[in-house]
């Protein structure tokens, strides 16, 4: 259930229309997760079907206009616009351009591509093959393709290094059920320093979602069913929304009975290469979790278009 005026539940909508988090020990918690509102505001999109949740999004950019001419300039959160400092990521660049995908915004997803610059912000620049990829989905077929010979090949290395990895970290580096790891981790795990090396060398769990994502919302191809080849090789069993974004098969009762937990759970891992504060949200009052339980949303929504691949 979506519950936009809840200010009292784990994620909340606030004034801007954007989607932020709550502390589960009711804590202060900062600027309640600003800086990854533009990831969570997609999720709601994908959870909710909510166009609210798209214009909101666009709030989050400002055309501008300097000695070079008109562009666009991306923001984590709209009152950030016109900061000193402006750390704008890929990351949120992808989930942006990902909601515009995802909404049928054909239109915007064209300007925004044409109007937004190399140089994302003070801090990060694009990629060449995150600009290939924008280009893309916008409707650049050749661009499209180049993306696929560009990323398949380094995506299929970065996964044999994780299997490297994974073996020199054995069993640590192996995931569980997400009741184990919350049982046996919780959110506060010692972590020996020989798997906080390892884990550094890993390809992040979090940009491979990511690559999940932005494979699943291109035109059916041969570059599209390669790249989803490679990235089912590393999903893992127990991340179900990565699973039915490569169109593998998942589990009802486990989609069903999944708990939300806390860290972003869909981009990481249930094992020792996680260093958030991943676990199963404890809620015994039902406060929290009374409605916007957008994750849980989220992989039913998904799931619902994956029966019987």
């Amino acid at each position: 259930m979506l519950d936009k005026y809840n200010k009292d539940t784990y994620f909340f909508v606030d004034e801007y229309g954007m989607m932020l988090a709550q502390n589960p020990s009711w804590e202060p918690n900062g600027d309640f997760g600003k800086d990854n509102s533009i990831g969570r505001t997609f999720q709601s999109y994908i959870a909710y079907r909510d166009k609210s949740f798209i214009n909101a999004i666009k709030t989050c950019f400002k055309v501008q206009e300097d000695e070079k001419g008109v562009y666009l300039q991306a923001y984590r959160h709209p009152t950030f616009i016109d900061i000193e400092y402006n750390d704008m990521s890929r990351d949120h660049i992808v989930t942006a351009l990902l909601s515009l995908k995802h909404a049928n915004e054909d239109i915007a997803l064209k300007m925004y591509s044409k109007l937004l610059r190399w140089k994302i912000s003070d801090r990060y620049t694009f990629t060449f093959d995150l600009w290939l990829w924008m280009k893309g989905i916008s409707g650049n077929k050749l661009a499209m393709i180049s993306w696929y010979w560009v990323s398949i090949p380094v995506m299929l290395l970065s996964v044999l290094l994780n299997k490297i990895i994974q073996l020199l970290a054995w069993p640590k580096f192996n995931e569980v059920s997400h009741e184990d790891y919350h049982r046996i981790y919780g959110k506060n795990k010692d972590v020996p320093e020989y798997y906080k090396k390892l884990r550094k060398y890993r390809y992040p769990t979090y940009a491979l979602h990511l690559q999940c994502w932005k494979n699943y919302v291109t035109k059916p191809s041969i570059g599209r069913w390669l790249m989803k080849q490679v990235l089912k090789l590393d999903v893992g069993k127990y991340n179900y929304l990565l699973r039915m974004l490569t169109n593998m098969k998942v589990k009802k009762e486990d989609i069903y009975s999944w708990q939300m937990m806390s860290g972003n759970r869909w981009s990481t891992r249930t094992d020792l290469t996680n260093d958030r504060g991943l676990g199963i949200i404890d809620d015994p009052d039902d406060k929290l979790l009374v409605a916007n339980n957008v994750e849980i949303q989220m992989i039913r929504n998904i799931y619902k278009t994956q029966i019987n691949l």
